[in-house]
Protein backbone atom coordinates (compact mmCIF):
# COMPACT_ATOMS: atom_id res chain seq x y z
CA UNK A 1 0.00 0.00 0.00
CA UNK A 2 1.46 3.32 -1.04
CA UNK A 3 1.30 6.25 1.35
CA UNK A 4 1.73 9.88 0.59
CA UNK A 5 4.53 11.85 2.19
CA UNK A 6 2.24 12.91 5.04
CA UNK A 7 -0.01 9.85 5.19
CA UNK A 8 -3.67 9.70 4.28
CA UNK A 9 -6.21 12.14 5.67
CA UNK A 10 -9.96 11.70 5.71
CA UNK A 11 -12.34 14.55 5.00
CA UNK A 12 -14.14 15.85 8.11
CA UNK A 13 -17.48 14.48 6.82
CA UNK A 14 -16.03 11.08 5.84
CA UNK A 15 -17.36 9.05 8.77
CA UNK A 16 -20.87 10.54 8.68
CA UNK A 17 -21.14 9.88 4.92
CA UNK A 18 -20.06 6.26 5.39
CA UNK A 19 -22.53 5.87 8.27
CA UNK A 20 -25.42 7.05 6.08
CA UNK A 21 -24.42 4.66 3.29
CA UNK A 22 -23.98 1.67 5.60
CA UNK A 23 -27.60 2.03 6.72
CA UNK A 24 -28.62 1.01 3.17
CA UNK A 25 -25.87 -0.96 1.40
CA UNK A 26 -22.56 -2.77 1.94
CA UNK A 27 -19.71 -0.25 1.82
CA UNK A 28 -15.93 -0.75 1.91
CA UNK A 29 -13.65 2.06 3.07
CA UNK A 30 -10.66 2.33 0.71
CA UNK A 31 -9.45 5.73 1.94
CA UNK A 32 -6.11 4.46 3.20
CA UNK A 33 -5.11 2.94 -0.15
CA UNK A 34 -3.67 6.18 -1.53
CA UNK A 35 -2.33 6.66 -5.07
CA UNK A 36 -5.49 8.52 -6.14
CA UNK A 37 -7.82 5.62 -5.44
CA UNK A 38 -11.37 6.66 -4.43
CA UNK A 39 -12.46 6.64 -0.78
CA UNK A 40 -15.01 3.88 -1.04
CA UNK A 41 -16.78 1.10 -2.84
CA UNK A 42 -20.52 0.44 -2.47
CA UNK A 43 -22.81 -2.36 -3.67
CA UNK A 44 -25.78 -0.64 -5.35
CA UNK A 45 -28.28 -2.01 -7.87
CA UNK A 46 -26.43 -5.33 -8.22
CA UNK A 47 -23.07 -3.70 -8.95
CA UNK A 48 -20.03 -2.14 -7.29
CA UNK A 49 -19.66 1.64 -7.54
CA UNK A 50 -16.67 3.77 -6.56
CA UNK A 51 -17.07 7.08 -4.76
CA UNK A 52 -14.98 9.79 -3.18
CA UNK A 53 -16.06 11.87 -0.17
CA UNK A 54 -15.54 15.62 -0.50
CA UNK A 55 -16.00 18.24 2.20
CA UNK A 56 -17.99 21.21 0.84
CA UNK A 57 -16.85 23.34 3.81
CA UNK A 58 -13.27 23.55 2.50
CA UNK A 59 -11.96 25.08 -0.72
CA UNK A 60 -9.96 21.88 -1.32
CA UNK A 61 -13.13 19.78 -1.02
CA UNK A 62 -15.21 22.07 -3.24
CA UNK A 63 -12.64 21.67 -6.05
CA UNK A 64 -13.54 18.00 -6.47
CA UNK A 65 -10.90 15.44 -7.31
CA UNK A 66 -7.23 16.41 -7.16
CA UNK A 67 -4.78 15.75 -10.00
CA UNK A 68 -3.78 12.28 -8.78
CA UNK A 69 -7.41 11.26 -8.22
CA UNK A 70 -8.40 12.46 -11.69
CA UNK A 71 -5.55 10.52 -13.24
CA UNK A 72 -6.63 7.35 -11.42
CA UNK A 73 -10.29 7.85 -12.43
CA UNK A 74 -9.36 8.45 -16.10
CA UNK A 75 -7.46 5.16 -16.21
CA UNK A 76 -10.25 3.20 -14.51
CA UNK A 77 -12.47 1.41 -17.03
CA UNK A 78 -15.15 0.29 -14.60
CA UNK A 79 -17.33 3.41 -14.64
CA UNK A 80 -17.14 6.86 -13.09
CA UNK A 81 -16.08 7.87 -9.60
CA UNK A 82 -19.00 9.55 -7.85
CA UNK A 83 -18.35 12.63 -5.70
CA UNK A 84 -20.25 12.64 -2.42
CA UNK A 85 -20.42 16.02 -0.66
CA UNK A 86 -23.35 15.59 1.73
CA UNK A 87 -25.67 13.16 3.45
CA UNK A 88 -28.24 13.97 0.76
CA UNK A 89 -25.71 12.97 -1.93
CA UNK A 90 -24.99 9.77 0.01
CA UNK A 91 -28.68 8.89 0.20
CA UNK A 92 -29.24 9.57 -3.51
CA UNK A 93 -26.15 7.50 -4.33
CA UNK A 94 -27.14 4.42 -2.32
CA UNK A 95 -30.66 4.59 -3.75
CA UNK A 96 -29.22 4.46 -7.27
CA UNK A 97 -30.11 8.04 -8.19
CA UNK A 98 -26.81 8.49 -10.02
CA UNK A 99 -28.09 11.32 -12.20
CA UNK A 100 -28.25 13.52 -9.08
CA UNK A 101 -24.57 12.94 -8.19
CA UNK A 102 -21.49 14.64 -9.64
CA UNK A 103 -19.13 12.16 -11.20
CA UNK A 104 -15.74 12.06 -12.87
CA UNK A 105 -15.15 11.67 -15.70
CA UNK A 106 -18.45 13.14 -16.81
CA UNK A 107 -18.25 11.73 -20.31
CA UNK A 108 -18.09 8.06 -19.31
CA UNK A 109 -21.20 5.94 -19.09
CA UNK A 110 -22.65 4.96 -15.76
CA UNK A 111 -22.19 1.27 -14.86
CA UNK A 112 -25.88 0.70 -15.57
CA UNK A 113 -25.54 2.23 -19.04
CA UNK A 114 -22.46 0.08 -19.68
CA UNK A 115 -24.24 -3.14 -18.63
CA UNK A 116 -27.26 -2.31 -20.79
CA UNK A 117 -25.17 -2.30 -23.97
CA UNK A 118 -22.84 -5.19 -23.12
Amino acid sequence: MAKSKYGYKKDANHDEIFEVMRAYVPVKDLSMMGCGMPDGLAWINKGWHLFDVKNPKTSYGRKGLNKLQKSWAQSWLGGPVYLIYSEEDATNFVKGRFDKIKRFPKDKMTPKEFHEIS
